[in-house]
C-alpha cells in the first residue's frame, strides 16, 4: 500500500503523509518522555502540530523533532552506546547529561535563561518559561505565541551549539546567534514580498533589545 502510494504521489507526500496518520503506534520517545513528565495525548498532538505552525525552517524543524522523539545526541546517549567515555555534562561536569538536564536543569542553562528573561524585563516583554513548554516548544496559547516559541527553540539549539563546541553560554552569545537570525530571515522575506510580516512579528522587538540587522 505505502509503495503504491509513493508511486502515485509523485509531486508531493500528501498520501505517504495520510499513512502516517493512521498509525496509532506510540513513539517511543514519546514514551521515554512520559516517564518524566506524563504528558497526555491533547499535550503531545499540540506539541507534534504547533512547531510546524512557528517556522518552515527545516534545521530548526529537524532539532525540535529530535527533542520530541529524545533522538537529539547527548552525553547520556553517546555514553551508552559506546562513543563517549563519559555521561558527564560538558557544562557543569556534575550531573548526568541527558536532554532535560542540558535544556533545563543545568545550572550553566538556568543562568543563560535568567540572564535572558532579566534582559527582556529590562525591556518590558515578559517571558514565562516552564520546564515543558520550554524543551518542547508548546507555547500555543500564550501571548506572542510564535515568537515565545522561536526564541525557546534559538536558545535551545544556542545550547545545544555551546555544549558540542565547549564552550561557555553567555547572553551576548544568543543575542549574536539571535541577530544572525533576524537577518537571514528578513532576506528571506525580502525575497518573498512578506517584509511587512516580518517587520510586524520582529521590528519592535529588536528594536527594543538594539539589535540592527
Amino acid at each position: 500500500m505505502s509503495i503504491q502510494c509513493i508511486i502515485k504521489h509523485k509531486k508531493g507526500v500528501k498520501g505517504i503523509y495520510n499513512i502516517l496518520k493512521q498509525n496509532t503506534d506510540i513513539p517511543s520517545g514519546q514514551t521515554k518522555w512520559n516517564r518524566i513528565f506524563n504528558l497526555d495525548e491533547k499535550q503531545w498532538s499540540n506539541i507534534y502540530k504547533h512547531i510546524f505552525n512557528t517556522t518552515k525552517n527545516s534545521d530548526l524543524l529537524w532539532f525540535q523533532f529530535r527533542i520530541n522523539h529524545s533522538i537529539l545526541p547527548t552525553g547520556e546517549i553517546l555514553h551508552k552506546i559506546g562513543l563517549s567515555q563519559t555521561n558527564v555534562c560538558t557544562f557543569c561536569k556534575t550531573d548526568i547529561e541527558s536532554l532535560q538536564h542540558v535544556f533545563w536543569e543545568c545550572q550553566k542553562t538556568k543562568n543563560l535563561l535568567q540572564d535572558f528573561i532579566n534582559e527582556m524585563q529590562g525591556v518590558e516583554i515578559t517571558l514565562n518559561f516552564d520546564k515543558v513548554s520550554f524543551i518542547f516548544g508548546e507555547y500555543s496559547g500564550s501571548k506572542n505565541s510564535k515568537v515565545v516559541t522561536l526564541l525557546a527553540l534559538l536558545l535551545k539549539r544556542y545550547i545545544y551549539t555551546s555544549l558540542n563546541l565547549k564552550s561557555e553560554l553567555t547572553l551576548q552569545g544568543f543575542k549574536a546567534v539571535f541577530k544572525q537570525f533576524l537577518c537571514v530571515e528578513r532576506l528571506i522575506a525580502l525575497k518573498n514580498n512578506r517584509l511587512q510580516n516580518f517587520n510586524n512579528m520582529w521590528q519592535d522587538f529588536a528594536m527594543k533589545l538594539s539589535l540592527e540587522y
